[in-house]
């Protein structure tokens, strides 16, 4: 199985900090990307952030961190100044070899996440709340796994479908599915973005998961809200299924940029695209 990825991470056009954190790891069976999004209005949202994607390389290095992982796989993790930008794109390779199972990964992942969301309440929460979303990718042998906690999204492209694959830990997407209140009250009501679920903002976090199996030509988006926020649906649902160029085998990342800088870019903006060149099936590896 081939992948194909490429990630942004910004500060945008209004912000000072960029509370924003990416990570990317590949190597020869599995490959691992988070985006989190450090909470704006509250303290040390960078801090947060930075905790889970380091934390998360931790958990890299543990398990597939061997000499068959090479050195650019290894540095996929970017933290910025605040003003400038980190691209990266790769093409890497995943095959077959004996190993956990992929729903004991999942797992350890999961509770990888609980190890971090402690840390962070414990070291960072006082007087004031700190916290992070995180939206991850693991790929491992043909399957793929979704963990998430807040509002940082993920969408799936298919040759044959499109769809948002997480979804928002929020007040207004908790009132949708309830059908509490309707459209337009949700729109205008003042709780409509309040997050009720994020990295290191309560004891306990609650990490929702999805898993599927891989298939071919599959396509992976996922972006903070600085993202999906500033493009609208339609527009970034195109963008989305034009980022890969089949003729020349590359991802561009750099129309859905200029797209969130020319409406105005007031939140940081970042995001990864992963692009499976060949599918798979439960516990097999496709040349």
């Amino acid at each position: 199985m081939k992948i194909v990825y490429q990630g942004i991470s910004e500060t945008g056009s209004r912000r000072a900090v960029n509370q924003d954190r990416i990570g990317m790891f590949a190597g020869e069976d599995a490959a691992l990307f988070a985006v989190a999004d450090g909470m704006g209005g509250h303290i040390a949202g960078e801090k947060a952030s930075n905790e889970i994607i380091f934390g998360l390389k931790d958990w890299w290095h543990v398990h597939f961190c061997k000499e068959r992982v090479r050195k650019e796989e290894l540095e996929g993790t970017f933290q910025l100044d605040g003003t400038g930008t980190e691209k990266v794109e790769t093409t890497s390779v995943i095959g077959q070899e004996d190993a956990c199972e992929f729903e004991d990964y999942v797992k350890s992942l999961s509770g990888c996440l609980q190890q971090i969301n402690q840390k962070i309440y414990q070291i960072y929460n006082g007087k004031e709340i700190c916290g992070s979303t995180v939206i991850i990718l693991f790929l491992y042998r043909g399957e793929y796994a979704i963990l998430w906690a807040g509002d940082s999204r993920i969408y799936e492209r298919t040759p044959f479908s499109f769809s948002q694959l997480s979804v928002d830990d929020t007040w207004s997407e908790l009132a949708k599915r309830t059908k509490a209140f309707s459209k337009d009250a949700i729109h205008m009501h003042p709780d409509r973005d309040k997050l009720l679920n994020a990295v290191g903002t309560f004891s306990r976090l609650e990490v929702a998961v999805n898993t599927g199996i891989l298939k071919k030509h599959e396509m992976f988006f996922l972006c903070s809200d600085g993202i999906y926020k500033s493009i609208p649906e339609k527009e970034l649902k195109r963008q989305i299924k034009r980022l890969y160029n089949r003729r020349k085998k590359g991802l561009d990342l750099r129309e859905i940029r200029k797209l969130v800088y020319e409406a105005g870019a007031s939140d940081n903006l970042s995001a990864i695209a992963v692009s499976v060149e060949c599918g798979g099936q439960r516990g097999q590896a496709f040349d």
